[in-house]
């Protein structure tokens, strides 16, 4: 038999532990995180108190897998951490989100990352790694003045820059000198999260072996943090009465980052789920091995979306025959409330039921070089 060496690799798996909770542990810390970005109204769910898993941290906030590390590369300077464990913090549940609040900053990192940490380990079944050598995840929240975000897998973090706005890209109250901070937009953070969790599941897919690779990975994350809004209920319902309860129309649940779109130029959100920009999905983006990495991924993101939408569609139908008599149309005006909330539990129900099939299917993708289609 030919000797062989198992490579270093194999093992780094085994360095991530997560807390594992004890009988007499609470379950969950509250915490209050911006459920989109700063830019929406607290009146139609901006700000949301979340459970969190508990697990004993340090300042930082800073846990078994999962810490942030608040230091700014373009200012030389490094916040001091959160201390999640003030008393103060303990009875409110943690920080009001602020933009203004660095350290509501520093709390908004950890709680998105967590809970989409617990989300991938619920839907494995096991603790899932990281792609590089060390046991814990950094998040920067303010890591540099730029308009970007991402995960590095040599440095084992995820960083977040800042910048200000653009004034083509101000649109209803933001003025043109507000700064924007990539670490409040809830869809940036679980995407750069998805990131660093995929690379864990399928390390060579940071490697452009092929056209796809790169765009798989992009398409992923977006797909990832969409579905993960659909936790954030009153976000739901909202989205639901405005689109009344079409979700092939475009909406706050099918855009990606509204507010850095709108900073950076873009009319309307970063990337959305729905190609069309009168609704539905007849005209998507066509597949194309020269598109750009984010573009590709976009294709791959409207597929599923389209998928989750028509089976969304599918398990509605009865309900607006009851609420129509029969005819499955629905009149003008405002939904039904009791019909919106219908819906919208439909709705998150199945973005839980789509979001753990996707995460378990990397599993049964190949190690590398994977293609779309």
């Amino acid at each position: 038999m030919a000797d062989f060496e198992l490579g270093e690799r194999l093992t780094w798996s085994t360095n991530v532990r997560p807390f594992e909770r004890q009988r007499d542990d609470p379950v969950h810390r509250r915490l209050r995180i911006f459920t989109l970005d700063p830019s929406g109204s607290r009146l139609d769910g901006a700000v949301a108190e979340v459970l969190v898993p508990y697990e004993p941290l340090k300042p930082g906030p800073a846990g078994a897998v999962i810490a942030v590390v608040d230091r700014d590369d373009t200012l030389k300077e490094t916040y001091r951490p959160l201390d999640l464990n003030e008393p103060r913090l303990l009875v409110m549940n943690g920080l009001d989100p602020s933009p203004t609040d660095w350290r509501s900053h520093q709390q908004m990192v950890y709680a998105i990352a967590s809970r989409l940490y617990s989300t991938f380990r619920a839907a494995l079944g096991r603790d899932p790694g990281w792609g590089f050598k060390g046991s814990t995840l950094r998040l920067r929240p303010h890591a540099f003045q730029e308009d970007n975000a991402y995960y590095d897998q040599a440095e084992g973090e995820v960083a977040f820059g800042y910048f200000m706005a653009r004034p083509k890209g101000i649109g209803g109250r933001r003025g043109p000198e507000e700064w924007v901070f990539t670490c409040l937009s809830h869809d940036v953070v679980a995407h750069e999260m998805s990131h660093a969790l995929l690379d864990g599941m399928r390390t060579r897919f940071m490697e452009a072996t092929g056209p796809d690779v790169l765009g798989f990975h992009e398409g992923f994350s977006d797909l990832v943090a969409l579905l993960h809004k659909f936790t954030h209920r009153t976000v739901v319902r909202r989205a639901i009465g405005a689109v009344r309860g079409d979700l092939s129309k475009r909406s706050i649940l099918s855009g990606m980052a509204q507010q850095f779109g709108k900073a950076v130029g873009v009319e309307g959100a970063l990337r959305d789920a729905v190609d069309d920009l009168s609704g539905g999905f007849k005209n998507p983006l066509q597949y194309s091995p020269r598109l750009e990495a984010h573009d590709l991924g976009q294709v791959f993101l409207c597929a599923v979306f389209e998928a989750f939408a028509t089976i969304y569609h599918r398990k509605t139908a009865r309900l607006l025959r009851l609420c129509t008599s029969g005819t499955g149309v629905l009149p003008k005006g405002e939904l039904p409330s009791d019909l919106a909330d219908a819906l919208a539990d439909e709705a998150s129900q199945l973005a839980e039921q789509f979001l753990r099939m996707c995460v378990r299917a990397v599993d049964y993708c190949p190690a590398v070089d994977i293609e779309l289609g």
